[in-house]
């Protein structure tokens, strides 16, 4: 009879002879059984002295040697990925046999160890089976990831010597648009971002006059075009340098919606309306952001509170279950760390699009964000902050939306 060790009650199973064995199948990798032998005779059961063993552990741990960190086309990084194996407290790699896989980068498998070359940046993952060199079957599945920063914020299309408040006491390069304005610059865990939202009036076409064609503004109708024209929108005259311009997707991606092909998650080549260098953020643009920004607070996941701006400049009010977070705090448990990574974002509110009436109907306590990911011919993807909950990615958003924008810097 055998148990996982801290259970109050064992399994049993019946075997004949003077010599005892038994099978055990489906058992839980890194765990201890207890277990007796016992024998039943004429004259009553004796129960043996309790034994135990622990199950095989299987772990994967990278190692890089180089700084991880890629700057340029000319810079790689080298993690090596080495597997370990550990049964009864006994090194046991070398009974097993491995079989690695990886989605990116050049790899070279060497029995227990996986060297990957990375030649760009971004979160990366490793899945390594061990299977037993005898009889056994293969253990779980281990993974291991590695995040590998980009280049810093201070290079390439930065104009260098512009300084930009970046609203946590610090000041930051910044970077101009088509239309003049100067923006600051944030980088998070090696992605680039704006640290305010887009208010250009143009964008870039090498076939018009001056590289650039003009966006039609609308300031006070919310009525969507019948088109897939580009519009900029500025609802109730807000202030344009703290909260930018709302923008239909058309606009957004500089006029070339409908030549973007559907479905593609990691086209970063749309510049749309954003700077020379920069790019409307893809949808894994977007899935490391969150990613780099989640923190786990009890129950709940937060991100969006290291986003979110501070200062009556910045919003005046971002509200979470009718508590005003510039007043009331704390009104989650991320509030100290409001905004710690610069990017500011500000309560600019967006406007989904209602087919049936034509209007734009406000959302108003959180921030959209355009996305180049398109999800059919009339709905592409966006991004929403709030200051409570992580980054949300809604995979289909119309198009006649307004949204913001915010950019990001080419690798």
């Amino acid at each position: 009879m055998w148990k996982t060790d801290g259970d109050d009650s064992y399994d049993t199973a019946d075997v004949e002879g003077t010599t005892l064995s038994h099978n055990l199948t489906g058992l839980t990798q890194n765990t201890i059984y207890t277990f007796h032998t016992f024998a039943t005779t004429t004259s009553g059961t004796e129960i043996g002295d309790e034994m135990s063993f622990t199950t095989p552990s299987f772990s994967v741990t990278p190692s890089a040697s180089t700084p991880l960190k890629i700057c340029d086309e000319t810079t790689s990084v080298i993690v090596t990925y080495t597997a370990e194996v550990m049964n009864n407290q006994t090194d046991a790699t070398s009974s097993y046999t491995y079989s690695w896989s990886s989605h990116s980068g050049n790899a070279l498998a060497n029995g227990s160890t996986y060297t990957v070359t990375y030649t760009a940046p971004g979160l990366y993952s490793v899945s390594c089976t061990a299977t037993p060199t005898g009889d056994g079957d293969a253990l779980d599945p281990a993974t291991a990831s590695i995040s590998i920063k980009g280049c810093p914020c201070t290079v390439s299309s930065i104009q260098q010597g512009v300084e930009h408040d970046a609203g946590n006491g610090s000041t930051i390069d910044s970077v101009k648009d088509d239309d003049g304005n100067w923006y600051g610059v944030v980088e998070i865990n090696g992605q680039c971002w704006m640290a305010q939202n887009l208010r250009t009036t143009v964008y870039y076409d090498s076939e018009a006059d001056n590289n650039t064609i003009s966006i039609p503004v609308q300031n006070g109708s919310n009525q969507a075009p019948s088109s897939s024209n580009a519009c900029i929108y500025n609802f109730n005259n807000r202030e344009v340098s703290v909260y930018g311009y709302l923008y239909n997707w058309a606009a957004a991606t500089g006029g070339k919606s409908e030549s973007i092909s559907p479905g593609d998650m990691y086209d970063a080549t749309v510049r749309g309306v954003c700077p020379a260098g920069w790019h409307l953020p893809s949808y894994y643009d977007v899935y490391l952001l969150r990613a780099n920004t989640l923190d786990k607070q009890g129950n709940f996941y937060y991100s969006t509170g290291r986003l979110v701006g501070t200062g009556p400049q910045l919003d005046e009010t971002w509200i979470t279950n009718g508590v005003n977070c510039e007043t009331d705090a704390p009104c989650n448990p991320n509030y100290i760390e409001r905004n710690i990574t610069g990017f500011n974002a500000v309560r600019s509110q967006y406007y989904e699009y209602n087919s049936d009436s034509g209007n734009l109907s406000l959302y108003p306590y959180a921030a959209g964000f355009w996305t180049s990911y398109k999800s059919d011919a009339s709905s592409s993807a966006i991004f929403k902050i709030m200051n409570d909950s992580p980054i949300c990615l809604i995979p289909a958003q119309n198009i006649f939306g307004a949204m913001s924008v915010r950019c990001v810097r080419d690798e």
